[in-house]
């Protein structure tokens, strides 16, 4: 039933109700009449946007916008209450081949790979085969006892380790085109010393999440692929999810793009996606994650003890597999997901049952600011339309005066680097993000052209920061 049918129907109720008061008194009718008035206003004042016929419209002019202005190609699914909303591909999967993206098409997911890793430690946890306040040194025997002996695998869930991030290291940033076991993925961080005492603080770290993918295979006795397999994707229907291989080939898998100092697109660096492992190497659609988002409202895969726990932000508003913050005064839960030639986002407004799943072929794409949009109009908030940019030519030997470490707060720097002629700016650990010459000294990025990032200099001309 449609909700101003709903309305309709109270408002004759209501009526209804009124005209039988009426023979009590006309005083107590009126006074019935009045509170009646005041719940139909607060329906109204509270009903979901959605319910609107102008909401779908806009969420398309907002997406034929993002992809014509902003180069967006990619996916989209927008769901209320488990109604699809929209549903639509935008942009090439292929460029060489022209092939469209489609709701069909597989896309590698990056981070947000983390929320399945998570759902499979608590799938084992209710099958009493572990307890995630238990030690890693009882499921890894191999890693150091200390600290191993020290750590929980709620805080390799969490972020809580301490553990040094292993994709920090400059080393695999160059070679992440060549496999990778897992075993080689852990001796690059198991002998470090720990950044923090375990439990104290709050640092994302991919050493965790390949950590739990080793716990998961020593516990299952099933490699991780196998039993996200067997225990998440095949019960969940998610039939086009999966654990990401270069030398396999992937049918109606995107290819990953990339942009270019003169905004081109691009190949992107083909990495091998078992340097990710359990922290980041699966595939999926818009269409299968639609699917687990429909289940954590179920009992069918978790019980509802540890879907809440995924939920349950920690420091760093870090639950298992999710940031969870308030938005709009609503709870919002929310993971992205980056590799070379691929960005991607999906969002949980937890609360009002609104899913939002932002996935790109093109690793600048701005999905995390789409999915602020889709959200923006959903809640009827305040949002920036897309916009068109182009960079301006520039030189090499002028752009590299802008290289340099900056500090933005206490212990916190911004690196700036000049990479093949395109300057990138990232925090430590943090992806790099392309930022394009906009004007002397004033930079936008390629992943969101409504932000700039504009340089300023001394009396003698000299760079002093942004």
């Amino acid at each position: 039933m449609g909700e101003s049918r709903k309305l309709l129907l109270i408002i004759l109720n209501i009526c209804y109700f009124g005209t039988k008061m009426a023979k009590v008194g006309f005083e107590f009718m009126k006074r019935v009449m009045f509170a009646a008035l005041i719940f139909i206003a607060a329906i109204l004042i509270t009903a979901h946007p959605a319910s609107g016929r102008n909401y779908k419209h806009k969420l398309e002019d907002y997406l034929d916008a993002a992809h014509r202005l902003w180069g967006f190609s990619g996916a989209v699914l927008v769901a209320d209450h488990g109604r699809i909303l929209l549903n639509r591909g935008y942009g090439m999967s292929n460029q060489d081949l022209g092939e469209p993206n489609t709701p069909e098409t597989r896309f590698f997911i990056g981070s947000i790979t983390k929320q399945f890793t998570a759902a499979a430690i608590l799938a084992l946890q209710e099958d009493s085969l572990l307890n995630i306040d238990d030690s890693i040194a009882k499921y890894l025997p191999d890693y150091p006892p200390d600290p191993g002996n020290r750590i929980t695998i709620k805080e390799l869930l969490t972020h809580t380790s301490g553990i040094p991030n292993y994709t920090d290291d400059a080393e695999l940033i160059v070679r992440r085109s060549i496999p990778m076991t897992p075993e080689q993925i852990i001796e690059i961080f198991k002998y470090r010393p720990l950044e923090f005492e375990p439990g104290s603080r709050f640092k994302y770290s991919n050493s965790g999440y390949v950590l739990l993918g080793k716990i998961i295979e020593a516990v299952s006795g099933q490699s991780y692929e196998a039993f996200m397999h067997h225990r998440i994707f095949k019960p969940a229907g998610m039939n086009n999810t999966g654990y990401g291989r270069r030398e396999s080939g992937i049918p109606n898998r995107a290819d990953g793009y990339t942009t270019s100092s003169n905004g081109r697109v691009i190949d992107a660096l083909p990495v091998d996606f078992s340097v990710m492992f359990s922290s980041g190497a699966l595939y999926s659609t818009v269409e299968d994650m639609h699917r687990w988002d429909g289940l954590l409202y179920t009992e069918k895969l978790l019980k509802k003890e540890s879907i809440n726990s995924m939920f349950e932000p920690f420091k760093g508003n870090y639950g298992f597999g999710w940031y969870i913050e308030s938005r709009f005064g609503r709870r919002h839960a929310y993971h992205g997901g980056f590799l070379d030639g691929f960005n991607t986002i999906t969002d949980r407004w937890l609360d009002d049952s609104l899913e939002i799943i932002v996935f790109s072929n093109e690793d600048e794409a701005p999905v995390a600011k789409i999915a602020r949009g889709i959200s923006a109009i959903a809640f009827d908030q305040r949002f920036e339309s897309p916009l068109r940019k182009r960079a301006i030519a520039t030189t090499p030997r002028r752009v590299k005066e802008y290289e340099g470490v900056y500090r933005i707060d206490e212990g916190a720097y911004q690196f700036i680097s000049l990479e093949d002629d395109t300057l990138y700016t990232h925090l430590r650990g943090m992806p790099l993000q392309a930022i394009l010459p906009q004007s002397d000294d004033t930079f936008f990025f390629a992943c969101d052209n409504n932000k700039i990032l504009a340089f300023r200099r001394d009396s003698q001309g000299q760079v002093l920061g942004f």
